[in-house]
C-alpha cells in the first residue's frame, strides 16, 4: 500500500491498522520451525531486523500495512503462527517503548500539527486609505485615456470615469457602508479562518496525543473492538472468480475486518489476550 503524505489523511491516525497489518503478515507467512530468538524471527519472515523495525514503525506511526519486501509470503501458511504472532507483537511492543520510537513519534507528530493563519486585519482607515488610493490612480489612468481619445472613446470612458469618482466619494465619506461592509468581511474571514485552526487544532490533538503511549492505546483499543466482532465460522462462496461471503452484510465489513477474519482465529485470540495484556500495562 501506498503511503499517504497528508498527516491528516494518512493518520486520522489509522487507528488499529497497525495490530492487523501485524497479525496479516503472520498469517501469510510460511514457517518451517518456531522462532527461537529475535535473528530466528526474521530469517522466518524473509527480512532483515531492520526491515522488520521499520514495518512495525510504518504500521504504527504511519497506520498503513507494510508488507513489501517479505519473501515467505504464500497462500498456505504452515508451522505454529500463535507461537510466531507473539514473538512479533513483543519485539514490537520492546521497539514501540524505546526512545528510538518515541522520538520519531515526536518528530511526525510536530510535523502534523497545524499552522495558524497570520492574518493581519486591516483597519476601516487603512481599507479606506487602500480604496481612495487604488480609485484615484483609476481616475487618472481613465482621464489621460479621454484625453486623447476620439469622440467615440470618449463617449465609452465618461460613463466610467463618473463610477470611479462616485465610488471616490462614497470612499471619503466617513460613514461609507461600502468601506464598513469590506471591514466586516475581513473580521468574518478571521473568525472563519480561527474556527478552522481550532478544529485543526483540536484534531491534531486527538490523533497526535502529546503522550505516545495514548497513540498506542488507540491502536490496541481499535483492533480489540473490531476483532471482537469477527465471525471466524463465515461461510464463504466462490463468485465472479474471488470469494465472497454468503453472508451479504459481512461481504459489506470494511478491509480490516476482513483481514481478520482472513488471518484466522487462533491468531486473533492470541493477539487479543496480548493487546489486553498491553493496555492494562500502559494504564487501560
Amino acid at each position: 500500500m501506498k503511503k499517504n503524505n497528508n498527516h491528516f489523511l494518512r493518520a486520522g491516525i489509522a487507528t488499529g491498522v497497525a495490530l492487523i497489518a501485524l497479525i496479516m503478515l503472520i498469517s501469510f507467512c510460511s514457517f518451517k520451525a518456531i522462532s527461537k530468538t529475535t535473528d530466528e524471527l526474521w530469517k522466518q519472515l524473509g527480512i532483515s531486523q531492520q526491515d522488520g523495525t521499520e514495518k512495525i514503525r510504518n504500521s504504527f506511526l504511519e497506520g498503513y500495512f507494510d508488507y513489501a519486501g517479505v519473501k515467505n509470503i504464500t497462500t498456505a501458511a504452515t508451522g505454529n503462527r500463535t507461537t510466531i504472532v507473539k514473538d512479533l507483537l513483543m519485539y514490537a511492543r520492546q521497539y514501540i517503548s524505546s526512545k528510538n520510537f518515541q522520538n520519531e513519534y515526536e518528530k511526525m507528530r510536530q510535523e502534523a500539527k497545524p499552522a495558524q493563519s497570520q492574518v493581519n486585519i486591516r483597519t476601516k482607515e487603512e481599507i479606506r486609505k487602500e480604496q481612495i488610493d487604488d480609485t484615484q490612480k483609476q481616475i487618472a489612468k481613465t482621464e489621460a485615456i479621454i484625453k486623447d481619445a476620439n469622440a467615440d472613446m470618449k463617449k465609452i470612458m465618461q460613463p466610467i470615469l463618473d463610477m470611479h469618482k462616485k465610488n471616490l466619494k462614497d470612499y471619503q465619506d466617513p460613514n461609507s457602508q461600502t468601506i464598513n461592509l469590506l471591514y466586516q468581511t475581513e473580521l468574518m474571514k478571521q473568525r472563519q479562518d480561527s474556527a478552522q485552526y481550532q478544529k485543526a487544532l483540536k484534531n491534531w490533538q486527538e490523533n497526535y496525543p502529546a503522550d505516545y503511549r495514548q497513540l498506542i492505546k488507540m491502536r490496541l483499543q481499535h483492533y480489540i473492538d473490531v476483532a471482537s466482532t469477527v465471525d471466524f465460522s463465515a461461510a464463504l462462496k466462490a463468485e465472479g472468480g474471488r470469494m465472497k461471503f454468503v453472508n451479504n452484510a459481512y461481504e459489506a465489513k470494511n478491509n480490516e475486518w476482513k483481514m481478520i477474519y482472513r488471518s484466522g482465529r487462533e491468531i486473533n485470540e492470541a493477539a487479543i489476550n496480548f493487546s489486553r495484556t498491553w493496555l492494562a500495562e500502559l494504564g487501560h
